[in-house]
């Protein structure tokens, strides 16, 4: 086990289910999984609470089952945000760069200056009831002219294009209280997409371009990343929680045992399964206790034409950005609908890129082992992601902290000279 340095906890409120998950971090970064946990949500419909009581139920119980295998207490939670009730703006700001101390010198643009910019660009107005939760760098300028990065360039002025993300007050004051009444406090809300990316793209994917499709319970998330960082994120009323609907009504069967035929019997590819049979509870026409369905009805019906809906939907949404010269090169299935049996043969034929489905998560642990979750990482990808966004804050905190520290010595000792001169 690592030498414990801090606790890093984060939770994945979903459609369909909620996700805990812990993390111990040492003071090089290196991290291991200590405890998850998981369970049915309940309280939240379409992303907005309607049973605070319900809902604290089930955030108490999810981060409980992770901290009894850690053997921890969770520390300040990450919690992830996402829905029709997030709304992402674009706009540019930037900050004039101050004159260089000689006439022979120009001022050379640091990552103070960067961090003001972006700090400007997103003080824009929002929306009432709007709380910002990202300020996301997409494009920086030097005097109008394009730049990869400014750092250690000189000019007149920096701008810098940004994503300002934001989520309604009411729904984080609501979930917040939910937290607070099962003794969980919140560090911060993050951006749901965002999150997902963090844990399934890797840092090559998201430079090259690349697009991440998180097909949860009652919605999917599309997120289009390129050079770096994230141009486009999109939320669809569609997911995997219809095709357990349309079981429910065909079979005429409770949702439970909806969700396990189609797990178990479920496909994405009619030209994939064969004739085999299953039973199902209930009464048939004679007056039995059991009915017998073919497995091919089932997909030919339901689960393929609904899982290509979903998949075109999303495909609309990225051509739609195809104007702007972003379309991504790759694309990732995540989530609980990417466990569905098929659903990568069936995306080959729809999207006109490569595509698959998210790996299991393997988290580094001492002497070359690993945690993984073959069966169920998709569902934990949105919690996986928020440790790591939140491990990276904070060491991006801690290398301000330094450059701060350095800078004001510097500063200290160049003053110092010019006293002398």
């Amino acid at each position: 086990m690592l030498t414990r340095h801090w606790i890093i906890s984060s939770l994945d409120i979903g459609s369909s289910t909620t996700n805990a998950i812990i993390l111990e971090v040492d003071r090089q970064d290196n991290f291991v999984l200590v405890g998850h946990g998981q369970c049915q949500t309940q309280g939240l419909v379409h992303d907005m609470v309607q049973d605070i009581g319900a809902l604290s139920r089930v955030i108490g119980e999810s981060v409980s089952q992770a901290e009894e295998m850690a053997g921890v207490s969770a520390s300040g939670v990450n919690i992830s945000i996402g829905g029709e009730h997030v709304r992402v703006l674009n706009c540019r700001g930037g900050i004039p760069l101050p004159k260089a101390r000689t006439k022979h010198r120009q001022h050379i643009v640091d990552n103070r200056d960067i961090k003001k910019a972006i700090e400007n660009a997103g003080s824009v107005p929002v929306p009432p009831g709007l709380r910002v939760l990202h300020v996301l760098p997409l494009n920086f300028l030097i005097d109008g002219r394009k730049v990869e990065s400014p750092l250690g360039l000189n000019g007149v002025r920096l701008d810098v294009d940004v994503m300002i993300i934001g989520a309604k007050q009411s729904v984080l004051n609501a979930i917040a209280q939910a937290a607070e009444q099962a003794d969980v406090r919140v560090r911060n809300f993050c951006y749901r997409p965002l999150a997902t990316s963090r844990a399934v793209l890797t840092p090559d994917e998201r430079l090259e371009g690349a697009c991440v499709i998180d097909i949860g319970g009652g919605h999917t998330d599309v997120a289009i990343f390129q050079n770096g960082v994230m141009r486009h994120a999109s939320t669809l009323t569609l997911g995997s929680d219809s095709i357990t609907s349309d079981t429910v009504a065909m079979l005429e069967i409770p949702g439970g045992e909806a969700e396990k035929i189609k797990r178990e019997y479920g496909h994405c590819c009619a030209s994939l399964v064969d004739e085999h049979e299953f039973q199902v509870s209930g009464h048939g026409k004679n007056g039995c206790l059991w009915r017998t369905f073919r497995r091919s009805e089932l997909v030919d019906s339901i689960i393929q034409p609904r899982a290509e809906e979903i998949l075109e939907e999303a495909l609309a949404v990225i051509n739609g950005f195809e104007e702007n010269g972003i379309l991504p090169t790759s694309a990732v299935l995540t989530g609980g609908g990417a466990m569905l049996n098929g659903i990568q043969n069936l995306a080959a034929t729809i999207f006109p890129f490569p595509i698959k489905k998210s790996a299991g998560l393997s988290i580094g642990m001492e002497a070359g082992e690993a945690m993984i979750w073959p069966d169920t990482s998709a569902c934990f990808a949105t919690a996986m992601g928020l440790a790591l966004l939140d491990m990276e804050q904070r060491r991006m905190q801690r290398q301000e902290l330094k450059d701060h520290v350095v800078g004001r010595l510097y500063q200290k000792v160049i003053r110092g000279l010019h006293e002398i001169m």
